[in-house]
């Protein structure tokens, strides 16, 4: 075998050399990684939407006022509960679009998805909704880790994949629409 050969392959994955996170996420076959500014934008739209819905919620059917959230704002009973509440509504404002077109409403305004890492295709509704956001807003829920877990979640943006914990939890990324 010559030198030539074993060149031949470039790009390819061979027991010599096996591909890189970036060539793995990234192929030139695949559509172009969402910006950090989009996700982030729409993981703004989705919260703003999700809070409205559960503060609606929470005063009509809840009988929980302005007052009483000031007085007692803080406690870990009432930060699980509405964690739980917020997941809820999450779901159920975004669940349709998730499995169908891979995208929350925010996603879906500023134009972008998520797809499966290995196939550029559509992510199954395990990974979307299990994995990706339930699990992941869940383990938000305990104290301390959880905090810690938000942070180095929204960090990993920076690699230059832009996959975040969750996405690597999944098995997913996040692309535009173009």
């Amino acid at each position: 075998m010559s030198d030539n050969d074993d060149n031949s392959d470039a790009g390819e994955d061979t027991p010599e050399t096996p591909a890189t996170m970036a060539q793995e996420v990234d192929t030139d076959d695949g559509p172009e990684l969402a910006g950090r500014g989009r996700r982030l934008g729409a993981y703004i739209i989705d919260a703003i939407i999700a809070a409205i819905v559960l503060a609606v919620f929470a005063f009509q059917n809840l009988g929980i006022s302005f007052d009483d959230l000031a007085r007692d704002s803080m406690t870990q009973q009432m930060s699980t509960a509405g964690t739980v509440a917020f997941v809820i509504i999450f779901m159920a404002i975004n669940s349709y679009l998730l499995v169908t077109r891979g995208q929350t409403l925010g996603k879906w305004m500023l134009g972008i998805r998520i797809v499966d890492v290995t196939s550029n295709g559509a992510a199954t509704a395990v990974k979307l909704l299990g994995l990706r956001y339930v699990l992941v807003m869940l383990l938000g829920a305990i104290p301390i880790i959880g905090g810690l877990l938000g942070v180095i979640d929204f960090l990993f943006i920076f690699r230059e994949d832009r996959r975040c914990v969750h996405d690597l939890i999944a098995g997913t990324k996040v692309v535009s629409n173009s």
